[in-house]
């Protein structure tokens, strides 16, 4: 079954969902992917942290979490939230560029990238 979620994880793609997506974006942009891809991280960061905080276990929210720690450089962070995905169900999810992947591989692909740099 896939999710219907945009959430930017691992990707790094500043694009929007593709016009052929059988939906409709959020306005409000509940996962931050809009505020990561803007820059705005800072203001991602506050609202992703604020959905944990209040119990959300949403892989989009920690997902994009994960992205705006490893981009200010707190792996370790990153790496924690990553787990965390992977400890629950994997689904599937719509990036922020319209592609699909599962959230077990997204968070895979981070955990790689987060040792590439703890390697360094």
């Amino acid at each position: 079954m896939l999710r219907i979620a945009l959430a930017l994880a691992a990707m790094g793609s500043a694009t929007a969902a593709s016009a052929g997506t059988p939906w409709i974006a959020p306005t409000e942009d509940p996962y931050s992917a809009a505020a990561i891809t803007s820059g705005r991280i800072v203001h991602a960061e506050t609202r992703l942290e604020r959905a944990v905080a209040n119990g959300s276990t949403l892989p989009e929210v920690r997902l994009n979490l994960a992205q705006v720690y490893h981009a200010t450089g707190r792996s370790a962070a990153a790496t924690g939230l990553y787990q965390d995905v992977l400890a629950a169900p994997d689904v599937e999810l719509v990036l922020a560029n319209g592609e699909v992947a599962g959230s077990h591989a997204l968070a895979q692909r981070g955990l790689a990238r987060e040792g590439q740099f703890a390697s360094r």
